[in-house]
C-alpha cells in the first residue's frame, strides 16, 4: 500500500525508535507500526487487508464507545421495477437524502431530523467551558447568544446555561452540549403549550384524591364495608406474610493499613468544621456541610470506614487536604459499573476505586482511563445519551471532586477584604488575586495551620491545630463580617447535618405503621382482639414523628432562608409531612388509615433518600 504527501512527514519505527524524515512525494511505501507525523497529526496504519471486501451488517455491540449510525434498506417498486435503496441516517442528526431514478421516477428517500425554520433567530456571541481545576473534563459550559426577532422589534443578549431557559414566542431553548472543537453550541429545542397542562392535570389529580377520600360510592367505601361485614360474621381468616431480607452490607475494601488517615483528631475536625465556607451558589455555610455533601456525592454514603475505624465527613476531608499521596489509593470512589471497572481495571464486581486507579500514571496524573468516554457523553444532547454515558460523567464527576478536594480548590474559606461583591477564596486563588500584603497573610496562616495539623498527625498533640485554626476564624470574622452567619446558624446546621433527622424518620414511620397494619388484620380476623393499647401507642409515636418532622422542616427553613418545597428532596420531605398531617385530619380514628398514613409517609421519605435525590441543602459539588 502507497501514500502520496505534498507535505513533509516525520517518522518514528515504533520496534526500532528511530526517527527520521519523509520528504513529499506522489509513491512512498507506507509501512505498519511506524507513527508518520505532520505538526497537528500523527497517523498509524495497524493493518492492511488487500483481498477486504465492505459490507453491510448490524452492529449489536453499538454502545456509546461505538455509536456507529442506522442504516434502512427499501426496495422501491415503480410499475412493476423495483431497485434495492439504501438509506444512511441517525436519530436527531440531520437527514441525509438519495436520489434515484427508477423507472424514469425521481425517487428521494430521507432518514433523520427533520429541518424546521423558527419565526425568529439566535446568535452566538460565545460560547464558554469551563473545566475542574487540573483536568480536562468539563464541569459547565454556557452560551452567550443575541435572540433576534424581526417581526417583534426585537434584539435581547442572554447567556443560556444548564437550568436557565431561554423562552420565546412559545419555543423554549436549553443548553444540551457542544461541538467538538468547542467553538461552537448545540441547544435543544422545545415548543409546547407549556405548563398549563400540567397544572391542569395537578387539579385534576387534587380533585380525584379528595373525591375518593368522601365518596360512597368508590372503591374504597366499598372495601370498607366488605371488611366490616367480614370482622362482625368472622367468616373469613386472611393469612399475611410479611418477610422482611437482611442483605449482609458488602465490606468496601479499604485497607486498614494506612494509619495516616484515621489520625486526624475528631475534636479538632469538629472545629475546623465550624469554619465558614462559601459555595459556589453564593451560600454562606460551615466546612461541615462542604464535607458531608463531599462525601455523599463522591462515597454516596454519609459515613466512611477505613478498617474498624469510623471517621466523620469533615475528618475525610481535613485527612484529603493534608495527605493526599495517602488517601489517592483508598478506594472511596463510588463506581459499581461492570463496565467502567473493566475501563479503569478493577473487579467487575468492585463497589469502590481509588483515586489512582483512574490513571495510567497516578503519580503525574497522566493517562485518564476514562477521558475520551467522557468526551463522547459530554458532546451527546442529554436525550441520546445512554445509561453508560450518564454513569461515566457520573463517575468522572466524583474524581473530580476528589481531585478538588486534594487541592483545596472547593474550600473557599478566604474573605478578600475590601470586595464589593463580598467574594471568597480558595488558598490557591487567594494566593494569586489578593494583593501581596493580605496574600502574604493568607500565606501564613495556611502555612501555620498545616504545618501544626502534620505536628498533630504525627504527635497526637492538637493545642498548635486548635490555635492556627482560630487565626483562620479570626480571618473570616474580620474581613467577612458582612456575610459571615451568626454562631446560631451554624450550629443549628450542623446538628441539622448529624441529626440527619428525615433519613432517620422513615424506618421508624414504616416500623409503626407496618405494626399497626398487621395488628388491624388481626382485629378483622378476631374481633374479640383489644387493639386500643396498641391504637393509641402507634398514635403517640405518630404524633412524635410528625414533631420532629416538623422541627427538621423548621431548621432546613431557617438554614436555607426558603422556604422547604423550593427542589425535588425538599417537595418530598414536604409532601410526607402534609400526608401525615392528612392522616390525622381525616383518619377518624382509624387504625387502619393510620398504618396506611405511617406507610406511605416511610416510603415517601424513603425514595426521597435514594441516590437519584440531592439531600443537601443546596448543590454545591
Amino acid at each position: 500500500v502507497y501514500m502520496s504527501h505534498n507535505i513533509s512527514l516525520k517518522t518514528l519505527n515504533m520496534d526500532t525508535q528511530k526517527n527520521s524524515e519523509l520528504n513529499a512525494s506522489k509513491e512512498t511505501a507506507l509501512e505498519r507500526r511506524k507513527l508518520y507525523q505532520t505538526d497537528n497529526a500523527g497517523f498509524v496504519l495497524k493493518e492492511f487487508y488487500p483481498s477486504a471486501k465492505k459490507k453491510l451488517i448490524s452492529n449489536p455491540q453499538a454502545s456509546a464507545q461505538r455509536p456507529g449510525m442506522d442504516a434502512l434498506i427499501f426496495n422501491v417498486d415503480v410499475d412493476g421495477v423495483s431497485k434495492e435503496v439504501l438509506v444512511f441516517g441517525k436519530a436527531g442528526s440531520r437527514a441525509k437524502e438519495t436520489h434515484d431514478v427508477i423507472n424514469g421516477v425521481d425517487v428521494h428517500l430521507s432518514y433523520g431530523a427533520k429541518r424546521l425554520t423558527l419565526p425568529f433567530s439566535i446568535y452566538l456571541k460565545d460560547f464558554q467551558l469551563d473545566r475542574y481545576p487540573g483536568s480536562m473534563s468539563p464541569s459547565s459550559y454556557a452560551s452567550e447568544v443575541v435572540l433576534i426577532d424581526k417581526e417583534e422589534g426585537l434584539e435581547m443578549p442572554y447567556r443560556i446555561y444548564m437550568n436557565h431557559i431561554l423562552e420565546h414566542r412559545g419555543f423554549r431553548f436549553f443548553q444540551s452540549s457542544y461541538d467538538q472543537d468547542e467553538m461552537g453550541t448545540v441547544l435543544s429545542v422545545n415548543n409546547d403549550p407549556g405548563t398549563l397542562p400540567t397544572y391542569i392535570g395537578y387539579a385534576l389529580l387534587i380533585i380525584g384524591m379528595m373525591w375518593t377520600l368522601f365518596s360512597k360510592q368508590n372503591r374504597f367505601a366499598a372495601l370498607a364495608q366488605k371488611a366490616k361485614k367480614a370482622s362482625s360474621a368472622s367468616a373469613a381468616i386472611i393469612a399475611t406474610l410479611l418477610v422482611v431480607g437482611i442483605t449482609p452490607t458488602e465490606a468496601n475494601g479499604l485497607s486498614p493499613e494506612i494509619k495516616t488517615i484515621v489520625s486526624i483528631d475528631k475534636k479538632h475536625s469538629d472545629e475546623f468544621g465550624k469554619l465558614v465556607v462559601q459555595d459556589a451558589s453564593g451560600r454562606m455555610k460551615p466546612v461541615n456541610t462542604l464535607a458531608t455533601e463531599i462525601l455523599a456525592k463522591v462515597h454516596r454514603d454519609s459515613k466512611f470506614r477505613v478498617g474498624k475505624y469510623a471517621l466523620t465527613p469533615t475528618q475525610v476531608v481535613l485527612g484529603m487536604m493534608i495527605k493526599p499521596d495517602e488517601y489517592r489509593d483508598v478506594k472511596m470512589i463510588r463506581t459499581k459499573n461492570e463496565e467502567i471497572n473493566k475501563i479503569i481495571s478493577v473487579r467487575e464486581d468492585a463497589k469502590y476505586a481509588s483515586f489512582s486507579q483512574f490513571f495510567m500514571d497516578p503519580v503525574n496524573m497522566r493517562g485518564y482511563k476514562l477521558g475520551s468516554y467522557v468526551e463522547t457523553a459530554m458532546r451527546k444532547q442529554p436525550k441520546h445519551r445512554d445509561q453508560f454515558d450518564k454513569e461515566v460523567i457520573k463517575i468522572d464527576e466524583r474524581v473530580n471532586i476528589t481531585y478538588s478536594v486534594y487541592t483545596g480548590s472547593l474550600m473557599q474559606i478566604w474573605p478578600r477584604p475590601s470586595d464589593e461583591n463580598n467574594k471568597w477564596f480558595a488558598t490557591i486563588d487567594a494566593l494569586e488575586n489578593f494583593v501581596y500584603e493580605d496574600a502574604t497573610k493568607v500565606r501564613n496562616i495556611a502555612f501555620s495551620y498545616f504545618s501544626a495539623v502534620d505536628k498533630g498527625i504525627k504527635t497526637s498533640n492538637w493545642n498548635d491545630a486548635d490555635e492556627a485554626l482560630e487565626k483562620i476564624a479570626e480571618f473570616q470574622h474580620f474581613y467577612g463580617k458582612e456575610v459571615y452567619p451568626s454562631a446560631t446558624k451554624i450550629n443549628a446546621e450542623i446538628f441539622y447535618n448529624y441529626a440527619n433527622i428525615f433519613e432517620n424518620l422513615y424506618p421508624f414511620y414504616l416500623l409503626v405503621g407496618f405494626v399497626l397494619l398487621i395488628f388491624s388484620f388481626t382485629k378483622i380476623i378476631k374481633p374479640k382482639f383489644k387493639l386500643g393499647i396498641v391504637a393509641k401507642a402507634s398514635l403517640w409515636l405518630l404524633v412524635l414523628f410528625f414533631i420532629l418532622h416538623t422541627i427538621g422542616l423548621g431548621l432546613r427553613w431557617y438554614i436555607s432562608d426558603h422556604a422547604p418545597w423550593s427542589n425535588g428532596y425538599e417537595s418530598m420531605i414536604y409532601i410526607g409531612w402534609a400526608t401525615v398531617l392528612a392522616g390525622f385530619i381525616f383518619s377518624k380514628r382509624s387504625p387502619l388509615t393510620m398504618a396506611s398514613t405511617s406507610i406511605l409517609t416511610g416510603l415517601i421519605l424513603f425514595v426521597a433518600h435514594l441516590n437519584w435525590m440531592d439531600p443537601q441543602d443546596r448543590k454545591s459539588v
